[in-house]
């Protein structure tokens, strides 16, 4: 994680905005949901984490869970953990979210730019 925080910032620095695939909600939503430990968020760790993410102004792209399930090649109980999580914490971190299952890929793009202005 470190690695991808400090090429982030580096390229902040030369560009207004840029996509990429995964954030550092990303990363928290990951542990939480692999650990199966919520309270990872209010740990020191966690706090620092969130306070990172709340910078980078994520779009939250987001699909039906059995969407998600036929995507995935994880378990559906681990798809319901991660939405769970991923829908509280978008709340406060994403700038908006998008439904990936409700359009198709050019749909979804334009929606984000359309977000992200």
């Amino acid at each position: 994680m470190l690695p991808y925080l400090l090429l982030r910032r580096l390229l902040s620095a030369f560009f207004k905005f840029f996509v990429c695939d995964r954030g550092v909600l990303d990363f928290v939503v990951w542990v939480v949901a692999t650990l199966d430990y919520p309270r990872f968020i209010s740990s020191l760790c966690g706090r620092f984490l969130l306070r990172l993410a709340s910078r980078e102004g994520a779009v939250y792209l987001y699909a039906d869970r059995d969407v998600l399930v036929k995507r995935a090649d994880v378990p559906a109980s681990f798809v319901a953990r991660e939405c769970a999580v991923y829908g509280v914490l978008a709340k406060y971190f994403a700038r908006c979210r998008v439904n990936t299952g409700a359009v198709g890929p050019a749909g979804a793009a334009a929606r984000v730019l359309k977000c992200v202005g």
